[in-house]
């Protein structure tokens, strides 16, 4: 099963306010996922496989078919890098996308 897995942090602990953390985007439509938490002042290894029980979602629970045709041609890859609108740093490394079976 193909994951997508990164190291984020941010300068503060801080809830995420906004919707999606990844947001992949093809002619076949928009997949977008939230991870259960937020990246603190430490490193922290985030990680997500492109399967409908992840809890992908394409303007509902993505199914399976939905997630292959968006990522038979996808066309831009998003990672959220900001978790608070105001005075604050977060860094992203360490991206794996891997194409598992």
């Amino acid at each position: 099963m193909q994951t997508l897995t990164d190291s984020l942090e941010q300068s503060a602990d801080i809830v995420g306010n906004f919707e999606d953390d990844v947001v992949v985007i093809g002619p076949a439509g928009r997949l977008s996922y939230r991870f259960p938490t937020s990246p603190g002042t430490t490193w922290a290894v985030f990680s997500v496989r492109f399967s409908a029980d992840a809890g992908w979602n394409w303007n509902m629970a993505a199914t399976q078919a939905k997630i292959r045709s968006v990522l038979a041609n996808p066309t831009s890859l998003e990672i959220r890098g900001e978790y608070h609108t105001g005075p604050d740093e977060g860094a992203l490394d360490s991206l794996v996308l891997s194409a598992g079976r």
